[in-house]
């Protein structure tokens, strides 16, 4: 979550890279993975606007 318009990427382990930035709501990427993979995952936050800004990146973890 940030003030900030932020958004998401991610690098799945199997190279696909999947984008959200505004589904969070107040301008904040949110990204839902249903089964996941097991493996590696880069992750980049940044922002829309040329400025940095204070973020924090929350990952859970849901068992069904």
């Amino acid at each position: 979550a940030s003030v900030a318009d932020t958004t998401l990427l991610i690098n799945l382990p199997n190279g696909t890279w999947i984008a959200d930035d505004d589904s969070g709501g107040d301008l904040n990427p949110m990204i839902h993975l249903m089964n996941p993979p097991s493996g590696r995952y880069d992750i980049w936050v940044g922002t829309v606007r040329p400025s940095t800004a204070s973020a924090v990146l929350h990952v859970t973890e849901r068992l069904q």
